[in-house]
This record gives C-alpha cells, sequence and structure tokens, in this order.
C-alpha cells in the first residue's frame, strides 16, 4: 500500500471492524506493484455474518487508475478552461436544449447591459 494512504486505510478498516455494518466500501487508495509503479484500487468488503469470528469477511478491489486518471485530467481541463475565460474576461452561456437550463457568467450579463442577478432566472428566453 502506499504509504500516504496507509493510516487513512487502516482507521476505516478499524471503524468497519467496530461498526458492526454488513459492508464497507473502501475509499480509492493506492498500492505500488513490484515494478514500482502506483495504482489506484476501490475496495469493497463484506461481513460473514454466520462466522463465530466478527473479524471475517470477503474482500476484493477494482483497479480505478485510469478512471482516477481522467478524473484528475477532466478537472486540469476545467481549470484551464477557466483560467482563459477569466484572463479573457470572456462571456459565457451553457444552455442544455434537452431541459432549456441556461448558464451565463457575471461578464456575458455584463456585456448585454445587465447583471446576473437581474436576469435570473434564466433559461431560454434570456
Amino acid at each position: 500500500m502506499h504509504p500516504e494512504d496507509r493510516a487513512q486505510f487502516q482507521h476505516e478498516l478499524r471503524e468497519f471492524r467496530l461498526s458492526g455494518e454488513e459492508r464497507w466500501t473502501v475509499d480509492p487508495f493506492r498500492i505500488v506493484t513490484e515494478r514500482n509503479e502506483t495504482i489506484w484500487l476501490r475496495g469493497y468488503a463484506a461481513r460473514i455474518f454466520n462466522d463465530p469470528d466478527p473479524d471475517h469477511f470477503v474482500a476484493f478491489a477494482v483497479d480505478i487508475t485510469r478512471t482516477h486518471e481522467l478524473l484528475n485530467e477532466g478537472r486540469l481541463t476545467s481549470e484551464r478552461l477557466g483560467n482563459v475565460i477569466d484572463g479573457t474576461n470572456a462571456g459565457t452561456w451553457e444552455w442544455d436544449v434537452l431541459t432549456g437550463d441556461l448558464v451565463i457568467n457575471n461578464q456575458w450579463a455584463d456585456i448585454v447591459g445587465y447583471t446576473r442577478e437581474e436576469l435570473e432566472p434564466t433559461g431560454v428566453e434570456t
């Protein structure tokens, strides 16, 4: 297990053991492979109730490394786009064609001569 994740994992395991809960979904954690590669896992455990030992449970883990990487890439892209919008003082609007929901930023409202609050509630007619 990755050294930075060990304490949190051990804390969650201790809580699960004491809780008497039937199932446990482990927060994502990292392990370091024999090739010194770091992969992300999400774990699941279920207590074996007909076993006299309350510490007996079955568990498995799913490799979520690619999902984790994609989420991080999405966050970075979103952050970069936000920086571009802020840096260029661009007015933006996002329209969900299916629901009619419209989201505008302050600069877009200013471009058309209003504050965002004056245009609320926003929709296609805005």
